[in-house]
């Protein structure tokens, strides 16, 4: 998926069956828009990115906008409030089928040797629905990632292990040693002798984070064969050797 690639998010009722589940033969509307580009990448001498809201609905749909610090902290994406970006304007009412310019800025960030990574969190507000329709009004919130790179070039270094679990599945982590973000769009673990195992992640590894996945092999797998692992991100194609630990 390119830089340039529009994302459209249309509301799916099973993306919120747990929510829903007592709403049973309730009806749910939520409003549909596209943005492009899906992330946002700024230096000290591109301080500002741009980004497109179109709204694709035959109604008003106003979206407000919020910047959060992110990290990533066991497995888990943490976001905190930060003043270090701006994003104008922090509110949008868009006519229906219209499009909206939404500027994100550096306001003041620290020099550092690594690069920076934000979200940018566009949410939906509810508009009051007709009193006399029976259903239910779900807001949108889209979340994307903003970088801001280093002075110096900056590049991500991946390092994998595997340790087997006592029941048999496979825990494999990737830490990021570099100073740049990978995102994974997916790979395949290879087994000396044995098929490959697909693995469709889609995860950011952040600057000095750790991400694990859980896998389960076939059980003729020999946990001591030798591992690689094969995969698509962000740039480009990748290989690596998997360190494989005792079983856990």
């Amino acid at each position: 998926m390119t830089r340039t690639t529009v994302f459209k998010m249309f509301f799916s009722r099973w993306l919120f069956a747990g929510v829903l589940s007592i709403a049973v033969a309730v009806p749910a509307t939520a409003g549909t828009f596209s943005i492009s580009p899906l992330r946002i990448e700024l230096d000290r001498k591109h301080s500002i990115g741009v980004l497109t809201i179109h709204n694709d609905e035959d109604a008003p749909l106003m979206i407000e906008t919020q910047l959060v610090a992110w990290s990533q902290e066991g497995n888990e994406e943490k976001y905190l409030d930060t003043h270090d970006l701006l994003a104008t304007p922090p509110i949008m009412q868009l006519a229906p089928k219209a499009e909206q310019i939404v500027r994100v800025a550096i306001r003041h960030v620290e020099a550092s040797d690594s690069e920076l990574h934000y979200r940018l969190i566009l949410s939906e507000v509810p508009q009051k629905t007709d009193k006399n329709v029976n259903g239910l009004s779900v807001a949108l919130r889209m979340n994307l990632p903003v970088f801001i790179a280093p002075a110096a070039a900056a590049h991500a270094d991946l390092h994998w292990q595997a340790q087997w679990q006592k029941d048999g599945s496979l825990q494999i982590t990737a830490t990021n040693q570099g100073k740049a973000h990978l995102q994974i769009a997916d790979f395949s673990i290879q087994f000396d002798g044995a098929n490959a195992v697909h693995v469709n992640p889609s995860r950011y590894v952040l600057p000095g984070s750790t991400i694990t996945w859980t896998v389960k092999p076939p059980a003729s797998i020999d946990h001591h064969a030798a591992m690689t692992v094969h995969g698509m991100s962000d740039q480009g194609e990748f290989s690596a050797a998997v360190g494989n630990a005792d079983t856990h």
